[in-house]
């Protein structure tokens, strides 16, 4: 079975421990730095994890591994669809 579970960060403390159909962690917070305890708790999981930052390089990238959408392009292809 597949599936994902959408959580805010603030609640990391809420759902431990995971069980152990979790594969992976996608988080989507440029703000991580500032949950670093909760990012600490994460990385204990011992599962693969990736943040989704939304911005340019940030401090972000020293906590976990992060995915750097190019925010000009998506904007850019928006606009494809429109009349």
């Amino acid at each position: 079975e597949t599936g994902c579970d959408h959580l805010d960060i603030r609640m990391v403390k809420n759902i431990l421990p995971l069980g152990k159909n979790y594969k992976g962690i996608i988080l989507e917070s440029p703000r991580v730095t500032a949950y670093p305890e909760a990012i600490a708790l994460l990385k204990k999981l011992n599962i693969p994890m990736i943040n989704v930052a939304g911005f340019g390089k940030t401090a972000a990238a020293g906590l976990c591994p992060c995915v750097f959408p190019d925010c000009r392009q998506a904007f850019g292809a928006g606009f494809e669809h429109l009349p």
